[in-house]
């Protein structure tokens, strides 16, 4: 738990999973599925909606976008544990807004495309959504480094 968000355990990679990368992706995405796919997630009463195209092992490619990171020296993106572990949170933290330990705001890129982000500062955990007229889509959801503070915080100062 976290703060009063009342946020479900991360995934234990070591403990539950003993370091079995198969079967710890095979739990991620079952609950990636049964929070997000399975049945139509509404925010900020618009339906949230995942780019459907297939990944790697049948799993959407928006599911490897969160649990991957870009590794410059891989030239890709590789298995990122730690945003791997948080995939039970994506959810519960959509439903908890409003909430005093979540930062909700909508911002206007560069592109001029409208996102919203949610941030839970506590956990330093951002989703990210791009607003599709009345939908929104997830475009990703990752843990926040300390350097990436610094720009959410510039967004949200600048939000709409």
């Amino acid at each position: 738990m976290h703060d009063d968000l009342f946020l479900p355990d991360e995934l234990d990679y070591r403990n539950d999973y003993h370091g079995n990368e198969e079967t710890f992706l095979k739990a991620a995405y079952d609950i990636f599925h049964d929070d997000l796919v399975a049945k139509t997630v509404r925010f900020q009463e618009k339906s949230v909606l995942l780019d459907s195209k297939i990944g790697e092992g049948d799993k959407l490619s928006i599911f490897w976008h969160i649990v991957t990171k870009d590794n410059d020296l891989a030239a890709k993106r590789c298995l990122n544990i730690s945003r791997a572990q948080k995939v039970p949170w994506i959810k519960p933290l959509l439903l908890a807004v409003p909430h005093p330990a979540i930062k909700h705001w909508r911002y206007v890129e560069g592109n001029g495309q409208i996102r919203h982000y949610v941030w839970a500062e506590s956990t330093n955990y951002v989703i990210i959504f791009e607003e599709k007229k009345t939908k929104l889509f997830l475009v990703s959801a990752f843990c926040v480094e300390p350097w990436k503070k610094r720009d959410l915080n510039k967004k949200y100062m600048k939000r709409l």
